[in-house]
């Protein structure tokens, strides 16, 4: 059944109805605007860091990582002028990597640390957000996939966990796939995470094209990171943008209305009001607004403007964007002179994002990279087939911040909430030959407002533990506003596990507990879910009601059990 989802264009993941996973334990198998980009150098040279608003927290006690250029999530103190600005507290410093790759049906390369960034001078980031398109969609494929996990999820858990990266959450929508990952001494901080899908090949019927999110709450700010696969060639823009709007549509929780009987005086949840000249239709049910000048109120196709139940929206894929006009010899002499200003004129999306009120508010980085697609396989020539397909930016990352915003002329973007982001890097990666597209990756700084410290659960231990005694005891703390459930568990990782379900043993959460405190209750492990090796573990606290780990012990040793020889 699971399997036959997946081939269907049914997701893979938790929180879609007909394929939903119990979270339960089983046993343990070990824009800045588009006119200043493109008009000239000086211009674009102001939007290398973009910024935008957000917030967060910070768990107490954590420890540095040794291995780590900066401080897991460092807490920045802001001036008392910018306190007055936020009305908050300090703010805590959140670095994002974020990667889309269409992959073509390739196995994952071997090494992929330069593409995930975990060679940066200042350390490996504190999160990742990979998108990827065109993944094995074979009948026999899904099934293995689904049991075992796919190859590309393999590896980017075996390349993050040592670095502290764990899986947090994952969805797959047939070829398209996104998967973010926290570091472990962060997971305290997420909440409400969820995932959707939406699927636009076949009128909407089939998933090879389409895009998945996952959604989730850092402190006081909500984030969506949405990975879309778009349709392909020239003379499909209006197809891609269509498909995009639908998407962001049921991302937004509406539905584009037209015609007069949509939206009448007497509708039910819709309202007309005035404002800057013209009426506003506001449909409170979907949390979308219609908006269409007055003479229009006899039945002209009304234009959706979102409004976004997220923060902060990230928009990453291979969006198929294409050159307009421009012959293939022209393109290519285009880049190979450094001249690409010309093209950049005559992207579509670039166009779109000036014509189109869906998509206004959503920034983009400065293409200073060669066009992504489409290259000969294992080389970095353009497409030398007898199709000659003419270069093009098909693969990007968007962002829009919830609210009206303008990017003033420090690159920043201004907006009344003044959380912020920031744009470091925003560029292609031609050594990767694999696949007839070059992968892109952004890294963002997030700044987040520290309103609550304590996670919703602490746990610890006293000292050491030694296989050799009867049971071990850990102590757990639940926050005044967290509600427990009997279904919570705890769990045992090795250090550099890969994902909740990465546990040497767990228990449950509420056997054989005793309340030793106002909040402090004590549970004991029993030695025999205790492993004969030892080394370095943590316990995580996995609350059934939130689908993941919401607390995480420090770092403790375990004893391994002596061997013993006989004489």
């Amino acid at each position: 059944m699971f399997p036959l989802s997946c081939a269907s264009g049914l997701p893979v993941g938790k929180n879609n109805e007909s394929v939903r996973e119990k979270r339960r334990p089983f046993p343990a198998a070990g824009m800045d605007s588009v006119e200043d980009k493109i008009e000239g150098e000086a211009a674009r040279k102001d939007e290398e860091s973009l910024s935008e608003p957000s917030e967060e927290e910070e768990p107490e006690g954590d420890e540095p990582r040794k291995d780590r250029g900066a401080v897991v999530g460092e807490v920045v103190e802001v001036t008392d002028s910018e306190k007055k600005k936020t009305d908050g507290g300090p703010r805590q410093k959140l670095r994002i990597r974020m990667v889309t790759w269409n992959v073509a049906g390739a196995d994952p390369p071997s090494d992929l640390s330069v593409l995930l960034g975990l060679d940066a001078a200042d350390g490996p980031p504190d999160m990742v957000a990979i998108g990827l398109q065109e993944l094995r969609v074979r009948p026999d494929r899904l099934l293995w996939d689904a049991l075992l996990g796919d190859a590309w999820s393999l590896q980017l858990m075996h390349l993050l966990a040592p670095h502290g990266l764990v899986r947090l959450e994952y969805v797959r929508l047939q070829g398209t796939l996104i998967l973010i990952f926290l570091h472990v001494d962060l997971l305290s901080l997420a909440s409400s995470v969820s995932t959707s899908y939406t699927r636009t090949g076949l009128y909407g019927y089939w998933g090879n094209k389409g895009g998945v999110s996952i959604h989730l709450t850092m402190g006081t700010l909500s984030l969506c990171f949405l990975n879309c696969h778009l349709p392909a060639h020239l003379t499909a823009g209006a197809q891609r943008l269509e498909n995009l709007k639908l998407i962001l549509t049921q991302l937004a929780g509406g539905t584009e209305l037209d015609g007069a009987g949509a939206l009448s005086a007497d509708a039910d949840g819709v309202e007309v009001v005035a404002g800057g000249g013209a009426a506003q239709m506001v449909s409170h049910a979907a949390g979308a607004c219609m908006r269409h000048p007055p003479s229009s109120l006899g039945g002209l196709v009304l234009q959706l403007v979102f409004e976004w139940p997220c923060s902060l929206l990230f928009c990453l894929g291979d969006l198929n964007s294409r050159i307009d006009d421009y012959g293939n010899h022209f393109i290519k002499k285009s880049i190979t002179s450094g001249q690409m200003h010309h093209l950049l004129v005559k992207d579509q999306l670039n166009a779109a994002r000036l014509q189109e009120p869906f998509l206004a508010g959503f920034h983009e980085g400065p293409l200073r990279f060669p066009p992504t697609y489409k290259f000969d396989i294992g080389s970095d020539n353009y497409d030398s087939s007898q199709k000659r397909r003419k270069p093009a930016w098909t693969d990007r990352i968007l962002w829009r911040m919830k609210g009206h915003s303008r990017v003033g002329t420090t690159g920043c973007t201004q907006n009344q909430n003044n959380p912020r982001i920031s744009l470091e890097k925003y560029e292609s990666h031609p050594s990767f030959t694999t696949s007839d597209h070059k992968p892109v990756s952004a890294c963002f700084n997030l700044l987040l407002e520290l309103t609550v410290r304590e996670p919703l659960v602490t746990l610890w231990v006293m000292g050491s533990w030694n296989h050799d005694l009867e049971d071990e005891e850990l102590c757990f703390a639940l926050r005044k506003d967290f509600t427990s459930s009997s279904w919570d568990w705890i769990g045992l990782f090795r250090e550099g596990f890969w994902h909740h379900k990465d546990y040497v043993s767990y228990m449950w959460a509420q056997d054989n507990q005793w309340k030793s405190g106002i909040e402090e209750y004590r549970l004991c492990f029993p030695r025999e879910l205790i492993p004969k090796g030892g080394g370095a573990h943590r316990l995580g606290y996995y609350g059934s009601a939130h689908g993941h780990l919401v607390g995480m012990s420090p770092t403790f040793s375990i004893s391994p059990k002596p061997q013993k020889f006989a004489l």
